[in-house]
């Protein structure tokens, strides 16, 4: 037991050290799809849960699975201090004080060799935010309104491959590429008027190509299994709109303990830092000043997120190799450049099946 606690402690503090250098903080897109898709359910999930089968990197297996995941934000941070929405409404015309997104991910894995692994996901998202803005007669909306977008978010393909693997460890690669698939020309009404352009918030996708390398490592003794994992994501130019979300790092450190052959739960300590938007989009200009969310200036920041998951898995008969996971997690820390709304919560739903 000493040297498993003594090797999550090794574990947490190079998370620390990953976590050192901190970002220019500037509003993240309410939940990048592109890394907490394929990273979570994928990467992370196939050498976290320790219940059935521990190597599902076999040769030739194939995977399938669904993820549903929902994550509200409510509240303003400025830094990390709480803002008001009513302090929100004295600056600007107009506040948003809770965005909620809805994701549901189609995804599947290849397994060519016993080392390398071909991911796919597909991403569609729901998400409405709630407005509130100065009173006064309006012909479009009231003091309160919503605004909803949905659709295909961007499409993500990853290579995993395990350069190093022993009896009680492994250590895995991952090379990745999110594809422009989803919307950023989303319109809606707004006090402005009808089939306005909607902020940077609301877009359905990225609108770039997005590299998003990575290293895991994970290991395992007895009941016990940890690990951490660390990802990049780097954008590749502007979109056609004339800007790009900034580049993001994350990093991961678990732990996990078999009770039964089909169930396992595990703690999970996510790290976030991400840049603020390059750019522009010049369709937001004449309301940038009066909506916090349609500047680019207040995105990106620092967050960490506590996560508990409860896993289980079949590990014979005739549903062998089929897996549920279920999650729920709150933000420990925030810092973001604000005022730009914070993260409140988040749960989630997957399932796979590994044949």
């Amino acid at each position: 037991m000493k040297r498993i606690w003594g090797s999550v402690l090794k574990t947490a503090l190079a998370l620390s050290i990953l976590l050192l250098p901190r970002l220019a903080k500037g509003q993240d897109h309410p939940m990048d799809l592109h890394e907490l898709s394929l990273k979570e359910l994928l990467s992370l999930d196939l050498v976290e849960i320790n219940a059935g089968e521990d190597n599902t990197f076999y040769k030739g297996a194939w995977s399938v699975g669904y993820r549903y995941l929902y994550m509200n934000m409510e509240g303003y941070l400025d830094g990390q201090k709480s803002v008001s929405t009513a302090e929100i409404l004295k600056t600007f015309a107009i506040a948003q004080p809770r965005m909620s997104q809805e994701m549901h991910l189609i995804e599947a894995s290849y397994a060519p060799t016993e080392r390398l692994s071909v991911l796919l996901g597909i991403p569609y998202i729901m998400q409405t935010t709630k407005h509130q803005r100065r009173p006064g007669a309006n012909p479009f909306v009231g003091e309160e309104f919503d605004v909803t977008t949905d659709g295909l978010s961007d499409i993500s393909a990853k290579l995993a491959y395990t350069v190093y693997k022993a009896a009680s460890f492994q250590i895995l690669t991952f090379a990745g590429v999110g594809f422009p698939t989803g919307s950023i020309d989303e319109t809606g009404t707004v006090p402005r008027g009808q089939n306005q352009p909607l902020p940077y918030t609301m877009q359905l996708g990225s609108g770039t190509y997005d590299l998003n390398p990575g290293i895991a490592y994970s290991a395992q003794a007895g009941k016990w299994s940890w690990g951490t994992e660390f990802m990049y994501k780097s954008r590749l130019g502007k979109n056609d709109a004339g800007y790009s979300f900034g580049d993001r790092y994350s990093a991961t450190v678990y732990l996990t303990r078999r009770l039964f052959d089909w169930v396992a739960p595990s703690i999970v300590v996510t790290g976030r830092s991400w840049e603020s938007i390059s750019g522009r989009d010049p369709r937001l200009d004449p309301v940038a000043k009066a909506v916090p969310v349609a500047n680019p200036n207040f995105y990106g920041g620092d967050r960490i997120d506590l996560i508990f998951r409860l896993n289980f898995a079949i590990p014979r008969g005739m549903l062998k190799g089929n897996r549920l996971s279920v999650e729920g997690g709150i933000p420990i820390y925030q810092d973001l450049n604000g005022p730009q709304v914070q993260s409140d919560y988040r749960f989630g739903v997957s399932w796979q099946w590994t044949f």
